[in-house]
């Protein structure tokens, strides 16, 4: 799971994306950011859609239900919704992904080659054992890089 990967934008994910992203507080970036778990569940067979809540993404036949999570520098960001879901069993895991080349966001049209890498993946229990290193700003809670890295 953990790799790079390079997949073609298809026409149904801009559809799909079309229809979501005025109920997404990021928009339209908010909504291509879900690419890498809608692109894993079409090549990896042991991925499908976790239709339960939106607080979880896919079910993992290995990981369990699997949350998806981009890189930032500042680490990845965890609302807490998706707290409470780690705490009540809802997320095994966290995968965090980033943008290849250099996790630069632009954004999705069909056709289009898109490039990104899984680099980690952060157990329940590990986020449970960490939550005291959230980095808590004004904005958000964002998980410390040395958990996954």
């Amino acid at each position: 799971m953990i790799g790079i990967y390079t997949s073609t934008v298809s026409q149904t994910f801009i559809d799909i994306r079309n229809r979501k992203y005025k109920g997404y507080k990021h928009g339209i970036r908010g909504v291509d950011c879900e690419f890498p778990e809608w692109d894993q569940r079409l090549i990896d067979p042991k991925q499908t859609e976790y239709k339960h809540s939106i607080f979880c993404d896919n079910i993992h036949t290995e990981f369990g239900n699997v949350d998806y999570k981009n890189y930032s520098q500042e680490g990845p960001y965890l609302s807490d919704s998706a707290r409470k879901a780690v705490i009540n069993g809802v997320i095994d895991n966290l995968v965090i992904w980033k943008w290849l080349p250099n996790n630069k966001y632009v954004e999705l049209k069909t056709g289009m080659k898109v490039s990104y890498e899984i680099i980690g993946i952060i157990s329940r229990k590990m986020l449970i054992d960490h939550f005291d290193k959230l980095v808590d700003n004004p904005r958000n809670s964002r998980f410390p890089k040395d958990v996954y890295i």
